[in-house]
Formats: structure tokens, C-alpha cells, sequence
């Protein structure tokens, strides 16, 4: 336009013009001029309301705009009404909003535009049942408009109806394959789904697509910390950093905060949070990202109130009462926890995650039978490999071992197994008398020895060199103990009297713990041992790291193949001499763990072909039990029937071990069983286990099932209410064993060929109860009715065995420190000399 042009153009064009071309400010000036000169006019007032609600200017927006509505309406038409219902929305009044959108719609019912606009206020005012109303009306008018199937989809997802919003995706996908919006509302579905590593690729699909969008790279950000992948994580942050400004800071905080997590930096991620937070306090996701890492960094009571807050602030989203579920297991709330993922599933539907939490919950509660029907029905939805492993350790528990085994291990043997599915599988092998003892050292060996994933553990150093670590065979050791289970669990009731007992100048320890909840019990290990280090979250990689830098020389595994291990810690070779010790019945076909600790009773020289460790027989007993765990007083047993008990796991009811105690039973008969396991909570669990009984002959007069007691006193407590306690085989109690000997219960054991199947022999042994761990089936029955039937000896171990044990080498921390630093010394001079390990007997 020339200057002589302008000047002669109309101000009404003009002013119309800049509002278009983004010059607000000028158009206003022209439309006040224009008011001024020639007074009000409806589509005027409706403008300049228009441009004044455009530069924020809400208060006399809304007075023009009421004006237009006015005078519209005086003039015949009422157009006004929907930029006024526009920037009421940005005011905040959302029902002046929606009520102007209504008025709107009425008056042009196939208005796709006004639909939408009005279904948004409905969602963000808590109305999503209505805004579905309007969309879907607005799609029977115009059905190929692809942003009324994703605003349905949206609102959908705000109601928790995932599988609508599915179809309204799908929909739109085929009207438009590229749509942005669509791209954005499919990651959301696959993350509420837990489907990370989906969503991630979506997101590099939309970002290829719409290189420049600040949604696209924003979703691609969230999909990479969402997948809890390291290297993701890096170039989440590196992303973050170099787009700075570009990313809204309540965007930038909590993607930054979520990447720290996965790279378990959990204090940084916290503070930045709380910090956020407490400015924002109506941020849900924010709050949701705190309660998150909070669980995480192992404060799950601090994370259910995070939790909360973030739901009442967004009710309706699923994914939220799902990690409300997931603290309050954390917590040990699985009451709680089972009713948060209940609502969950109300407002969002199955998934994947969800199931897998409220299977966990269920278990968690002792409901295993609960726990099975909900996998079951989870698997119905689709394949789910985590779901299948979970539900395969769950059979166990029921005693369908031969269905476990092999589920277990057509999941751990997939090349795209999920994290645990090996861990389970192996840890389930122990169980069931079918599979051979060879095939369970085979699976070891080849499982056991692959790379753990999802911790970072890519980088594998099968041999780092120590050149520079002082040799010198006699000198005070740095000994570290890699645990997930340094809390109120069985492994600590043998570790703290090791701690207690070894001489701090000739062995300075240091506890690396993985454990998710630390409590009062992990508080008296970190008093009793030199250092304690949280591995927490950390990368194998990173953990390895922590370990090199306090130059450990020798470095314990105290898990095996059981929840929480850090196995991948030593892949790294963290430390000259690896080995394992305590935790687990078994090797852990780690080819990077040296030496395994047992002792010659539990490992005779024959088995020395069953372990890819080289085995150090330490004089026996290879453990010591914690005196100072309980001692509740020894009850006066009541005249009744003789009771025989087990308070063992269920999943280590082998078909052998209950066709083994139906024989004495049938030699006692007046004999009664006493079972208690927190999987006898469900009724399914105690149905399976009284008819695997019945048709072995035992009338289920004879039988009781008891679950979980309340607190460690009142299990203790309960030994009380047996006479004699029955060893499971093939694989023993430890743990059960020792609380029945210090109760002053006699243990039955039928001995096995393995490790698993002999720890029961070393323990009676260390009481002076040899003659009750035995060799065959029928020596098994034949001391079983044999105590039964000896009243006097049975009173006087009950009177006696407590301090038996008080005095004898399965209760001297002194002396089994002392067998203990034998044991690593001859490991350690091995490294020193340059020798490989080999096994060695050091029995007396």
C-alpha cells in the first residue's frame, strides 16, 4: 500500500487489518477513534473486546463485549457471544464460558469451531460428560474433521476412558496420519498404559514430522525420561540444556527433575521439585513427579501424601492412583494400595502397569489366588511379558510348580525378556522336585551369566586390572556387602551378628544398600558396620564406581538371584575378589563372582560341579543366627494332640515334601499339621494346599492354615503352637529353621544332594540334632514318629534348645567372624599369589 493509499483507506478496513496481522495495540487505538466518532456499534464493541481480550486485557474486554451481546441482540444477532465465552474461558470463569458456548451452538448447531471451543471449557470445568455430548453431535455434522475426534479423544482421556479415546485416535490416524494433536494424545495413552518404550517412538515420529514444534519436542522430552533408560535420560537432559528458554520452566523443572531419578540422582530431583511446588501448588503432574521420586529415594509415607495431593487436585486421572498404589506398597499398605489401584481401574480402565501393580498388591497381601484371577484377566488384554513372570512365581506359591517352571522360562529365555523375568525364573527353579538338579545349574550358568538390563550394565568390564591395589596377603581388608534386602528381612537376622563380630582392625567393612525402604533394622546394620553407601537407583556402571573408589579388596553378594540383587555391580568386576554368600541356595552363574561361601555339609566335595564359583568350605556352620532378633518366653505346650508345623514359604511345598509328610502323618495318627504362610490369606492358596493333602490321604480334620501375623513377635509366638516342625525339601527352610530351633521346636529334615536340599543338616548339626536330618524317606518318617511318640524328649528340647543354640557355634558371632575372615583371607592370599580360585576345604 502507497502512503496516498493509507491515507485514503478506510479506518474501519484498517483497523481490521493490523488485528489480523497481530498489531493489537494499533487496532485498538482505531477502534476507540472510531467508537468516539461515531458511536457504539455491536460489531465494533465485539472487535475491540476481541483485541483487548488478545493483549490480556480481560476486565474491559468483557465490558465491550457484554456491550456487543447487548446491542446484538437489539440488532437481531448475538455473534458476540462467543468471543465473549472465549475470554471469559481466559479469565477463568468457565461456567460464564460454557454458558455463552451453549448459546452459541444452540444458534449454530453444526459450528465445529464452537463445539470444540465449548467441550474444552467442559473438560477443564469438570464437565467431561457433557463435552462428549457436544463432540459427539459435532462429529455426526461433519465426521472427517480430524480435531473433533481428538478433542473427544482428550476429553475421553481427562474422563480415564482410555479405550474410547483409543478409537478416536485410531479414527482420526485415518483422516489425518500426521496430525500433531493426534501424535500428542497417542503418546498419553501409551505412557497411562505404561507402554514407555511405544510412546517413545511415536515421539521421535511426530518430532521427524513437525521438526519445529514446541509440542512435539516437549512429548519427545517426556517419552525419553519416561522410558527410565540412561542414555535416554542423557539426551533428555542434554535436549533440555540446549533449548534452554524454549521450554516453559514448569516443563523444563519436571523433565529435568525425572531424568535425574533415572540416573538416580534422587536429593537433586526432590529439592528442585519441592521448590516448584511450593509456588505452584496446583501443578498435579509436578506433585505426582515428587511423590514419585520420594518413593524412589525410599520415602514412601512422604510420597503417598505427595500422591494425594496430586490427585485431589486431578481426581480423574488414572495413572496417578496408580502411583498412589505403588507408594502405598512401598509404604507396606497393600490394603491401601489394592483400593487405590481399584479406583484406577474404574476411571482408566486395564493395563499393563496397573496389573502388574495390583498382582504385586495382592501378593503382597497374602491374596495369591486373588492375584492369579487378575493376571489372568490382565493377559486377556494382550501379551504382557512382565505380567507372565509375575503370574508364573504366583503358581508356585500354589503349588502348580511344573506350569511355573515352564512359563517362567519361556519368558526368561525370550531375547526381549522383561527386567526380573530371569531373576524370578531362577529363583523359582529351587522350588519343585521335577527339574534336576544338573538342569537347574545349566539354567544358572546360561541365564545367570547373560547381562542384566535396564541399569546401565551395557558397559561390561569382565576384567578390570587392579595393578595398582596393595597385595599384601596379611594386611586389614576392605570388605563391602551388596544387598536389596538390608531391612527387617532374613538376611539381616545372619548379617548383623557378622558385622558385630569381625575385628574392625583387621576388617573394615562397608554395606552397599539397594534397599527401597530402609527401617529400624537397616539403622542398627549401618551402627554395626564401618560405612554405608546407598546404591540406590544408581547405574551398575555408577555403582561399580562407588565400590573402585573405596578400593574394597574383597565384595560380598548377599542376594543371588532374589528381588533387589545388584548382580550387574559385579559384571563391572567392582572390586580383585567377588563371591557370594548368605542370600540365596544357589550359584548365581555370574561368571565375574569368584567364590562362593558354604561349608562341607551343606556342599560336599561331589557337588563341587553345580556352581560356576569356585566353593570355599568354611568350617561349619556357614551362617550365624542374630540373637538379639527376639526371644519371646517359651510356652508350656497344653495337653492336645501332637501338632507338627511348618512355617516355610508355600511355594516350597513340593509334591515330594507333602507326599513325604503324608507318610508321618500316617504313621502319627493322631498327629495334627499346622501350616501358616501369608499365602494362606486366600482361600484358593489353603484349597490347593488341602487338596493336594487329601489326596494323599490326610483328612482335612487334621489340617490348619494360618497367614500372616502381626508383627515378628507374634510369629515367634506362634512356634508355640507346634510340637515338631517339618523341613520342606528339596529346598530347606534357613531362616524357618533357626526361628524353630530358638523356640525351642525340633526340625525334621530330609536331606538332598544339593545345597538347597542339605542347609537343614547344618544347621541341627550346629544344636547337636544330627540324628533329625536324614538321609532317605523313611529314616525321615521313622524320626518323625519317633519324637512323636517321646514326650519326655520332645519337653526337654523344648527347654532346652534355645539355650543350645545361645551357646553353640550357630549363635557365637565371635567364632563365626573369626571362620568368616578365614574364609575371604584364603581367598584374598589366592588374588595376592596370582593363582585363579580354586575350591578349598578349610574345615578343622
Amino acid at each position: 500500500m502507497s502512503d496516498d493509499d493509507s491515507e485514503t483507506a478506510d479506518p474501519f478496513e484498517q483497523a481490521v487489518a493490523l488485528h489480523e496481522a497481530g498489531a493489537f495495540e494499533e487496532a485498538i487505538a482505531i477502534y476507540r477513534a472510531l467508537l468516539e466518532a461515531e458511536g457504539e456499534d455491536a460489531a465494533l464493541c465485539e472487535l475491540l473486546g476481541t483485541a483487548l481480550g488478545a493483549i490480556g486485557d480481560t476486565t474491559e474486554a468483557l465490558i465491550r463485549l457484554d456491550r456487543a451481546v447487548e446491542l446484538g441482540a437489539a440488532e437481531g444477532h448475538s455473534a458476540a457471544r462467543l468471543q465473549r465465552g472465549l475470554v471469559r474461558e481466559v479469565a477463568g470463569d468457565l461456567s460464564g464460558a460454557a454458558e455463552d458456548l451453549r448459546s452459541e451452538l444452540e444458534s449454530d448447531p453444526k459450528s465445529a469451531a464452537t463445539a470444540e471451543h465449548l467441550a474444552r471449557v467442559l473438560v477443564a470445568n469438570g464437565q467431561g460428560g457433557e463435552a462428549q455430548v457436544v463432540l459427539a453431535a459435532a462429529i455426526d455434522h461433519e465426521p472427517r474433521r480430524p480435531s473433533l475426534r481428538t478433542a473427544l479423544a482428550a476429553s475421553l482421556l481427562e474422563d480415564g476412558r482410555i479405550e474410547a479415546a483409543e478409537r478416536e485416535l485410531d479414527a482420526a490416524a485415518s483422516l489425518d496420519p500426521q496430525d500433531e494433536t493426534m501424535f500428542a494424545l497417542r503418546i498419553r495413552v501409551l505412557a497411562e498404559r505404561g507402554e514407555a518404550n511405544g510412546a517413545l517412538e511415536i515421539a521421535r515420529r511426530a518430532a521427524t514430522l513437525h521438526p519445529g514444534s514446541a509440542t512435539s519436542r516437549l512429548n519427545l522430552l517426556t517419552a525419553l525420561v519416561s522410558t527410565d533408560d540412561r542414555p535416554d535420560a542423557d539426551e533428555a537432559l542434554d535436549r533440555i540444556a540446549r533449548e534452554g528458554d524454549a521450554i516453559a520452566e514448569r516443563d523444563r523443572v519436571r523433565l529435568t527433575a525425572t531424568a535425574e531419578m533415572v540416573l538416580g540422582r534422587f536429593e537433586s530431583a526432590i529439592d528442585r521439585l519441592e521448590r516448584w511446588c511450593r509456588s505452584s501448588t496446583d501443578d498435579a503432574e509436578a506433585m505426582a513427579a515428587l511423590g514419585v521420586a520420594l518413593r524412589r529415594d525410599g520415602r514412601p509415607g512422604e510420597a503417598v501424601s505427595a500422591l494425594k495431593q496430586a490427585i485431589a487436585i486431578a481426581p480423574r486421572r488414572s495413572v496417578l492412583g496408580v502411583e498412589l498404589g505403588r507408594a502405598q506398597l512401598a509404604a507396606g499398605d497393600a490394603d491401601a494400595a489394592i483400593e487405590s489401584l481399584r479406583r484406577a481401574r474404574e476411571l482408566g480402565g486395564g493395563s499393563p502397569a496397573l496389573t502388574l501393580e495390583m498382582v504385586n498388591a495382592l501378593k503382597q497381601r497374602g491374596l495369591a489366588g486373588q492375584a492369579i484371577a487378575a493376571a489372568d484377566e490382565g493377559l486377556l488384554e494382550g501379551p504382557a511379558p512382565a505380567l507372565r513372570t509375575a503370574r508364573a512365581m504366583l503358581l508356585h506359591e500354589i503349588g502348580r510348580h511344573r506350569e511355573a517352571v515352564s512359563e517362567s522360562a519361556e519368558v526368561a529365555n525370550d531375547a526381549e525378556a522383561p527386567d526380573g523375568a530371569t531373576t524370578n525364573h531362577l529363583f523359582g527353579l529351587n522350588n519343585p522336585d521335577h527339574v534336576s538338579e544338573r538342569e537347574i545349574f545349566e539354567a544358572h550358568r546360561r541365564l545367570g551369566g547373560q547381562a542384566p538390563r535396564g541399569r546401565g550394565s551395557e558397559a561390561i568390564a569382565s576384567r578390570v586390572g587392579f595393578d595398582g591395589h596393595d597385595r599384601t596377603p596379611t594386611r586389614p581388608l576392605r570388605v563391602g556387602f551388596v544387598s536389596g534386602d538390608l531391612k527387617a528381612h532374613s538376611v539381616a537376622w545372619f548379617l548383623a551378628p557378622l558385622l558385630r563380630g569381625l575385628d574392625s582392625s583387621r576388617v573394615a567393612t562397608t554395606c552397599y544398600s539397594n534397599t527401597a525402604v530402609e527401617d529400624a533394622v537397616s539403622e542398627r546394620l549401618r551402627a554395626a558396620c564401618g560405612a554405608w553407601r546407598s546404591i540406590r537407583g544408581q547405574s551398575d556402571v555408577d555403582a561399580a564406581a562407588v565400590v573402585r573408589a573405596d578400593a574394597i579388596d574383597v565384595l560380598v553378594d548377599l542376594s543371588g538371584h532374589t528381588a533387589g540383587h545388584r548382580l550387574g555391580v559385579f559384571r563391572q568386576r567392582s572390586a580383585p575378589v567377588q563371591m557370594t554368600w548368605l542370600g540365596y541356595p544357589n550359584t548365581t552363574g555370574v561368571p565375574e563372582i569368584d567364590w562362593r561361601l558354604v561349608d562341607g555339609l551343606t556342599d560336599p566335595a561331589p557337588l563341587d560341579g553345580l556352581a560356576t564359583e569356585s566353593l570355599i568350605r568354611m568350617r561349619s556352620p556357614f551362617l550365624c543366627f542374630d540373637r538379639e532378633v527376639i526371644s519371646v518366653p517359651i510356652a508350656e505346650r497344653p495337653s492336645r494332640p501332637l501338632v507338627f508345623g511348618s512355617f516355610n514359604s508355600t511355594a516350597k511345598l513340593s509334591d515330594r515334601c507333602l507326599s513325604l509328610w503324608s507318610r508321618l502323618l500316617a504313621a502319627v495318627p493322631d498327629g495334627r499339621l499346622l501350616l501358616k504362610s501369608r499365602a494362606f490369606e486366600d482361600e484358593l492358596v489353603r484349597a490347593e494346599a488341602r487338596g493336594r493333602l487329601e489326596r494323599l490321604g490326610v483328612d482335612r480334620s487334621r489340617l490348619e492354615f494360618r497367614g500372616f501375623s502381626l508383627g515378628l513377635e507374634a510369629h515367634h509366638r506362634a512356634y508355640a503352637d507346634m510340637d515338631i516342625a517339618l523341613d520342606t525339601c528339596p529346598y530347606h527352610g534357613t531362616t524357618t529353621t533357626c526361628e524353630a530351633l530358638w523356640n525351642g521346636v525340633p526340625v525334621i529334615s530330609r536331606v538332598g544332594d544339593a545345597h538347597r536340599a542339605r542347609v537343614g543338616l547344618t544347621l541341627l548339626q550346629a544344636v547337636g540334632l544330627g540324628s533329625l536330618a536324614c538321609e532317605d524317606d523313611d529314616a525321615f518318617v521313622e524320626a518323625g514318629a519317633s519324637l512323636a511318640a517321646d514326650g519326655d524328649r520332645r519337653r526337654h528340647l523344648h527347654a532346652t534348645l534355645r539355650d543350645r543354640m545361645r551357646s553353640g557355634p550357630l549363635c557365637d558371632e565371635r567364632g563365626f567372624a573369626t571362620r568368616f575372615e578365614e574364609a575371604i583371607r584364603y581367598a584374598w592370599a589366592t588374588w595376592c599369589r596370582g593363582d585363579a580360585p580354586q575350591g578349598a576345604m578349610l574345615e578343622a
